[in-house]
Formats: C-alpha cells, structure tokens, sequence
C-alpha cells in the first residue's frame, strides 16, 4: 500500500520562467505576465522572474515588472549558473534578440518567441513560437 501512495504522488517539478521586459519586448511584458501566472501550479515548483540587462525575482503574491532597458542573455544563464541549484525546466519569453551566453543543460531551455530571431539561442534548446501555441480552455 505505501508503494502505490509513492507511485500516485507525482514529483513536483522545478520550473524557471524568465519574462523578457527590455524596451523591444515592452508591449509583450504584461502578456508574458499573465501567461507566467496563470501555469498550472499542482505538479510545479514555479519561480518567476523578468530580465532586460538584469534578472529580477516576482514575487507571485505581488507580481511586479521591471527593466524595460537594453537585453541580455547573459544576464539569464549567470543567474542560473550562480544562483539556482535545481531545475527541471528553463522558459524564457522574449522576441530572441540578446547576446551569446553559455548556458549549461541548453536541452532544458525553452524559448518562446515573439520573432523568428534565433541567432543567441543554443541549438540544442527547444523554441516556440508565440502565435503556434495553441491554449485550449
């Protein structure tokens, strides 16, 4: 009987996703917002987070934006490489435009773009574009 709790009882997974809030993604920013918070929280350990040059924590309990300056990629994977220990999955919205990073687990990366701009995101990332999604309700 305890092996099957174990079995029913599903790993919460450990999800980052980064907004991109610099002057060319403005008009997305509240979008990216809302469809940030509105992630299926039940099987999700969900942290969120808006970046332009910099990475800024949400607080979910009051979201907040910031940024709106220049854009970097960079910005994303040392916070990741420095800050975060455990991760399942990396989101990042934004129009693709940055800069080069090294990202480790680039596998683990998922990009959705508001352009066809691909060029600072690793090869072997999975990216998305925004108008391909289709969210049923």
């Amino acid at each position: 009987f305890e092996e099957i709790k174990k079995i029913e009882k599903t790993k919460k997974r450990h999800i980052h996703i980064f907004m991109d809030t610099s002057g060319s993604c403005g008009e997305w920013a509240e979008t990216f917002m809302g469809s940030s918070l509105a992630f299926p929280k039940d099987n999700f350990e969900l942290s969120l987070y808006c970046f332009d040059t910099e990475v800024y924590e949400i607080d979910k309990q009051k979201p907040h934006l910031k940024g709106f300056g220049g854009t970097s990629f960079k910005c994303i994977s040392d916070y990741i490489n420095n800050k975060i220990d455990k991760y399942d999955c990396i989101i990042v919205l934004t129009d693709g435009y940055g800069d080069n990073a090294i990202y480790k687990r680039p596998n683990l990366w998922h990009w959705i773009l508001t352009s066809d701009f691909i060029d600072f995101i690793p090869k072997k990332s999975k990216v998305y574009h925004l108008e391909d999604i289709n969210i049923k309700a």
